[in-house]
């Protein structure tokens, strides 16, 4: 917690105070911090920060004073899919602090979902306003609804020819070849090999760039 709180949660402190307006949840648990905000809650289960009312509510909200919109990370992702049944994850996601969702996987679905979890007690219903309030407060704040009433908010079209301009593919590579992330072989666990390692779980993930690593080249579908 002091190793995190010297890092990351220095980074989060300070953007606060500075007043982000937005927050994404990731998929990712961090233990030490939801067991010391609720020292009854078992190894099994502690939830990823997407899902975990420790993290958002006890620690962003109460103890950063974060008070703008929270967004989930995809929902897609394997780190909310695994840790419960879709059913529960939607509902349990907004009850446990998450305002907004990044994408969804079947919206009638996810919507029925949601309902569900308000039906049931999930989701309060104090909870699910907060969460609408503050979707529509950050809108007002980006002056949003008023070009929307006045016809002034970019069309996608347009949008689309800006984004897609040769600059911004330009600018998107840069971004990509200087974001590359050095991954560490602390264990010894690479290269494999057939005697010490007898048993290979292979998934072929789409990724927009995988760098080469220990000797091992990979392109661009997952391949080796």
């Amino acid at each position: 917690m002091e190793e995190w709180e010297n890092t990351y949660g220095r980074v989060y402190r300070s953007l606060i105070d500075q007043g982000a307006q937005t927050l994404m949840a990731a998929h990712i648990r961090l233990p030490a911090y939801s067991k010391a905000l609720n020292p009854q809650l078992r190894d099994e289960d502690i939830l990823p920060g997407s899902l975990s009312r420790e993290l958002l509510t006890d620690l962003l909200r109460e103890d950063m004073h974060f008070n703008g919109l929270i967004v989930s990370d995809a929902t897609q992702m394997t780190g909310f899919t695994v840790s419960l049944p879709r059913s529960l994850a939607v509902p349990t996601s907004i009850a446990a602090g998450v305002d907004m969702f990044l994408f969804t996987v079947n919206r009638r679905e996810d919507f029925r979902y949601m309902l569900q979890g308000v039906q049931t007690g999930i989701i309060s219903p104090q909870r699910l306003d907060e969460a609408v309030g503050r979707i529509l407060a950050l809108k007002a704040s980006m002056g949003l609804i008023r070009k929307q009433e006045a016809g002034e908010r970019v069309s996608i079209t347009e949008a689309k020819k800006v984004i897609g301009s040769s600059q911004y593919v330009s600018w998107a590579k840069e971004c990509a070849d200087k974001a590359v992330t050095l991954v560490k072989n602390r264990e010894n666990l690479i290269p494999l090999s057939p005697e010490k390692t007898k048993r290979v779980l292979y998934r072929v993930i789409t990724l927009t760039r995988i760098l080469c690593c220990s000797g091992s080249s990979w392109n661009k579908t997952g391949s080796r």
